[in-house]
Parts: C-alpha cells; structure tokens; sequence
C-alpha cells in the first residue's frame, strides 16, 4: 500500500508519458528488491532444518543410538567391525521398513550403500522427511557383476558401460 501511495504522490510531478513509464519500472525494481532481501533473509533458517541430526557415527556410539543396516547387506560386518552394541542395531528389509523405523524413531540413523541410501533419500514419500547423507563413508571395494556364459553379451556391454 506504500508504494501505491508514493506513486500516487510523485504522479503530480509526472509531466511526460515517458517519466510515467520510468516511474513504474523503478517502482517495479523497487518491489522486486524487497521481495529478494526477504527471501534472503528467510533462507537461512530453512536451511537449518535440513541440516542432519546426527553428523558422526563416533556420536552414535558415544550416545547409544539405535541403528539400522540393510539384511543380506555387508554394510552388517561394518556396524559389527564399529562396535555397536548388538542389542541398539536394528535389521531392516525394504525402504519402506526403513521408512517406518525412523518414522517411529527406532533408529537414529542407517548405514547402508549409497546407492541405496540415494534410492531412499530420492523417493518422493521420503525426500522431504530426511535430511542428507553424512560423512565418513566408508570405501569398500564397489559392485560387482557375474553372470553365465549365456548372457555373455549382457556381460560385454555391462563391462564397456562400466
């Protein structure tokens, strides 16, 4: 409303067409400003709130925190080779498991494959709810590939993408 009344005020100077039309782009540029130093100032705080919980599986250890790793995953022998105590690890089978589990807040955290984790993070019903991956991650030899001589085909062109 205070720029409509100012423009109101400076129409009585406003001589030209042209001064007319100046008038309005300044006004405009004016507005628009306001518009990005108030989303300049609100950013921050939203960034916060997707900034992660828990930064440091050490943390987790220290505070006794429940955790959850992938079945049939290696990422078992990782949580095994870190010393968590048996009794705060939790199994889980599927995303949605996962989903549920820190949903419920029977973990504070899931160490897993990236690959996984990307999957989970990037899911439409989860993206909004967790915040990002944490570092350390921990260097494992990769994916590997094997198939029979059938498909040897497959195999080629997998290993040239690759």
């Amino acid at each position: 409303m205070g720029v409509l009344e100012a423009f109101i005020a400076l129409e009585a100077f406003i001589a030209e067409p042209l001064d007319h039309e100046l008038c309005l782009l300044v006004l405009h540029s004016i507005c628009y400003l306001v518009q990005i130093y108030a989303a300049n100032l609100t950013s921050p705080l939203t960034v916060q709130q997707f900034q992660p919980t828990v930064t440091d599986v050490n943390e987790l250890l220290r505070n006794g925190e429940n955790v959850g790793y992938q079945v049939g995953s290696f990422t078992e022998e990782i949580v095994q080779r870190l010393a968590f105590d048996r009794s705060k690890v939790k199994k889980f089978t599927s995303l949605e498991v996962l989903d549920e589990l820190f949903t419920n807040g029977s973990i504070a955290a899931a160490i897993d494959e990236i690959p996984y984790m990307n999957l989970f993070l990037t899911n439409k019903s989860h993206c909004n709810k967790y915040p990002t991956l944490t570092k350390p991650t921990f260097r494992t030899d990769g994916f590997g590939f094997v198939s029979s001589l059938s498909f040897l085909a497959l195999s080629l062109f997998l290993i040239k993408l690759i």
